[in-house]
């Protein structure tokens, strides 16, 4: 009498194990692809230096020195004394409330242009620069940039400008975008104030990315 597990060209059991052998193949093969797909998406991320590189140990976000302001002639003498109390936290380096006061400062000065001193030209910009430091420093990364991407537009006088420009890529940096800091830093080149700083970042940065 046969043996009921015997095939009937008497190769014994091999029907029954080959199936599995198959099963586990197309396994390893559909884990060979999925692992292949994943390290493609992390390479371009890569190359978009968004994904796994990070730029934080470059970063550089001292602020610059104040130079006190003579509000005494401010159109606004309400809006002087929240920007004085905000640049009093600056100094003392407590990032969240100087930019929550120096925020407040901006919001009157835009709701009357002539609320600041007549002999002051550039207060407004300078204001918004240590906003924008501020907020960098008390981690609003996000909402700093608004503030100097506003500041590096070509039509803003170019001390100022180039503050916007510098610490606009030190928080593209440190929101993974070192793609976008590039060319910020790029437009430093011959800077008085960053014409070394910069292209030696953008190296840096381009070394990151593989380029």
């Amino acid at each position: 009498m046969n043996d009921p597990h015997e095939s009937a060209d008497g190769q014994g059991s091999a029907p029954f194990t080959t199936a599995p052998t198959s099963r586990r193949r197309r396994g390893t093969l559909r884990l060979s692809l999925v692992l292949g797909a994943l390290a493609l998406v992390a390479a371009l991320w890569w190359s978009l230096g968004r994904g796994p590189a990070s730029f934080d140990d470059l970063v550089n976000l001292d602020p610059p020195p104040y130079t006190a302001v003579d509000m005494r002639t401010a159109g606004s003498p309400a809006m002087a004394a929240i920007f004085g109390l905000g640049m009093t936290h600056f100094t003392d380096e407590d990032w969240p409330a100087a930019a929550e006061q120096l925020a407040r400062a901006d919001r009157m000065l835009r709701a009357d242009p002539l609320g600041g001193p007549p002999n002051q030209p550039l207060f407004a910009p300078m204001l918004r620069m240590y906003l924008g430091i501020a907020r960098l420093r008390a981690g609003q990364t996000a909402e700093s940039l608004v503030v100097f991407d506003e500041l590096a537009q070509p039509q803003v006088a170019r001390p100022l400008r180039e503050r916007g420009l510098w610490y606009g890529a030190q928080a593209r940096l440190l929101l993974g975008d070192g793609a976008g800091a590039l060319p910020q830093l790029d437009e430093l080149t011959g800077s008085p104030v960053y014409g070394e700083l910069a292209p030696a970042l953008a190296a840096r940065v381009r070394a990151r990315l593989g380029r």
